[in-house]
C-alpha cells in the first residue's frame, strides 16, 4: 500500500474518538420528546413525509384521488317509507296502494278487533300515527287506537259525515254539510272552519299547504292548511264535484255529468279537459304520466296526464243497467277494478289488455261498488251485496286467498302498519234499539 495513504488512514484512526464525543454531547443537549418512546429527534427541521396515496374513487378513468383531496362525504338521504293511510284512497294520487311491508304478511288473517259506534260509516278510514280516524253518517267523527280499538276520542260536527276524512301535520280535516272543518289530530280541539257548503261526494286531499275540497254544487276551492283562510275557489262543474287527485302543481278532479278536469293550482288554469262529458265519474288515480278513471259510460279510461289525451279505454261494465266501475288501484304496472256485476279485473297499465279476472259472489246489482286496495302481492277489497265479505285475493292471479264475512255492507278497506281495516253499514242494535255500524281490524295470526 502506497504511504500516503496509509499516513491518510493513520490520521483519521487519531481523530475519530474526538469526533463520537462530539456527537455524543450533541445528543445529549437535544430536549427529550414529549411521549415515552424511544426516539431521536433530529436538530434540523424535518418535512413530514408524503402519506401513501390511498385511493378512494375515480373522478375519472385512470385518474387517482388521494385521500387528502377527497370532498367531505355526503350522508345518504334514505326516503322513509311512511305505513300511514292518511287519506282516501291512501295518498295524494289515489293509487289505492301502498308497499308490502305495510300490509299483513301472512296467508290468512285474524280479527283483532272490533268497535261499534252509532250510525253509519260510508267511507273508509284514515290511519295516520298509529290511530284510525272516521265520521258516521249521525255527525259523530271518532279517533280510535290503532292497536287496541280503543276509542281516544270523539267529537259532534252536528251534520252528517260521509267521506274520509284526511290527516296531515298533526292535523286532521273533514267535510260536511256545512264545509271544510280542521281539527288536530292528537284531541279534536278544533282548529278552523271554512264555509263552503254541502261536501258530500268530496273527500278533502292536502298537498303543500293546501287543502282541496269540491262541493255539490260544483265549486271546488283551495284552502290553507293551517289557517283556513281561502286560496281559490273555482265554478267548475254544475253537480257532484269529487275527490281530486295531486300530482305537483296539478289537480285532477271531475264533477258528475260533466269533463274530467287538469287544473294548475299555481294560476288556477285549466290546463286541459276530456273531450266529452262524463256521468258518474271515479275518483282519478295517477300513475306517472298516465290518469286512470272510470265512467258510467262503461269504460275504464287511460288518458295521458300532459294533454288529457286517450291512451287506451276498456269496454267492461256491460252485463247489466247501471253498472258502475270502483275507483281504480294502480301499482307494479297493474290497474285493478271491479263493477257491480261482480267481477275484479286486473289489466295492463300501459295497453289496459286483460291480466286476470275473478268474480265475487253475490255482489250484482244496483249500489255502491267496492273499491280495490292493492298491498304488495295482495288485493282487498269488500262485497257490498250478497255474500258481504272482506277478501284477500292473489295480485298475480286473481285467486282467493281469505274472506271474513261482514254480515254487512262494508266500506273500502284502508292498509296501515300491518293491519286492514274496515267499516260496515249500520245494523240495528236490538240490545239498545239503535243504528249502529262496527269497524274491524285484522292482522297476522
Amino acid at each position: 500500500m502506497p504511504r500516503i495513504r496509509v499516513a491518510a488512514l493513520l490520521a483519521l484512526i487519531a481523530i475519530l474518538p474526538l469526533g463520537l464525543k462530539a456527537i455524543a454531547s450533541a445528543r445529549s443537549s437535544l430536549p427529550r420528546p414529549d411521549s415515552e418512546k424511544s426516539y431521536i429527534r433530529p436538530p434540523w427541521p424535518v418535512r413530514p413525509s408524503k402519506p401513501a396515496e390511498e385511493v378512494v374513487e375515480i373522478a375519472a378513468p385512470g385518474q387517482r384521488i388521494p385521500i387528502s383531496q377527497k370532498p367531505a362525504s355526503k350522508q345518504l338521504s334514505i326516503k322513509q317509507i311512511s305505513c300511514d293511510w292518511p287519506c282516501f284512497r291512501g295518498n295524494e294520487q289515489h293509487t289505492g296502494a301502498i308497499p308490502s311491508t305495510c300490509g299483513p304478511s301472512a296467508s290468512t288473517l285474524n280479527l283483532k278487533w272490533q268497535v261499534s259506534v252509532e250510525g253509519n260509516i260510508t267511507s273508509s278510514p284514515a290511519v295516520a300515527g298509529n290511530k284510525v280516524y272516521f265520521g258516521s253518517d249521525f255527525g259523530k267523527f271518532y279517533c280510535l287506537d290503532a292497536a287496541t280499538g280503543n276509542i281516544l276520542w270523539q267529537a259532534d260536527s252536528g251534520h252528517p259525515l260521509t267521506t274520509s276524512p284526511a290527516v296531515k301535520d298533526g292535523k286532521v280535516y273533514y267535510g260536511d254539510d256545512n264545509g271544510l272543518h280542521c281539527w288536530t289530530a292528537d284531541t279534536g280541539t278544533p282548529v278552523w272552519q271554512f264555509a263552503l257548503g254541502v261536501t258530500r261526494y268530496s273527500s278533502p286531499v292536502v298537498a303543500d299547504g293546501t287543502v282541496y275540497l269540491g262541493t255539490q254544487n260544483g265549486m271546488f276551492a283551495a284552502v290553507d292548511a293551517q289557517t283556513g283562510g281561502q286560496k281559490w275557489i273555482l265554478k267548475i262543474g254544475f253537480t257532484d264535484c269529487l275527490t281530486p287527485a295531486v300530482s305537483g302543481s296539478m289537480i285532477y278532479v271531475g264533477c258528475h255529468n260533466d269533463k274530467m278536469l287538469c287544473l294548475n293550482a299555481a294560476t288556477q288554469a285549466k290546463v286541459w279537459e276530456s273531450a266529452t262529458k262524463l256521468s258518474y265519474m271515479t275518483t282519478p288515480a295517477l300513475s306517472g304520466g298516465t290518469l286512470i278513471f272510470a265512467a258510467l259510460d262503461n269504460r275504464l279510461h287511460a288518458v295521458k296526464t300532459s294533454n288529457g289525451q286517450e291512451i287506451w279505454h276498456l269496454n267492461y261494465c256491460l252485463s247489466s243497467y247501471n253498472n258502475y266501475y270502483s275507483s281504480p288501484a294502480v301499482d307494479g304496472g297493474k290497474v285493478v277494478v271491479c263493477c257491480t256485476n261482480g267481477i275484479i279485473q286486473c289489466v295492463n297499465i300501459a295497453d289496459g289488455k286483460k291480466i286476470w279476472s275473478h268474480s265475487i259472489s253475490g255482489l250484482g246489482g244496483f249500489g255502491t261498488v267496492p273499491t280495490p286496495v292493492l298491498c304488495g302481492g295482495r288485493v282487498f277489497i269488500t262485497s257490498e251485496k250478497g255474500s258481504q265479505r272482506l277478501y284477500m285475493l292473489d295480485s298475480q292471479t286473481g285467486n282467493e286467498l281469505w274472506t271474513f264475512e261482514t254480515r254487512s255492507s262494508a266500506t273500502s278497506p284502508a292498509v296501515s302498519g300491518g293491519k286492514v281495516f274496515v267499516a260496515t253499514l249500520g245494523f240495528f242494535d236490538t240490545a239498545d234499539n239503535k243504528l249502529k255500524s262496527k269497524i274491524f281490524c285484522f292482522g297476522n295470526p
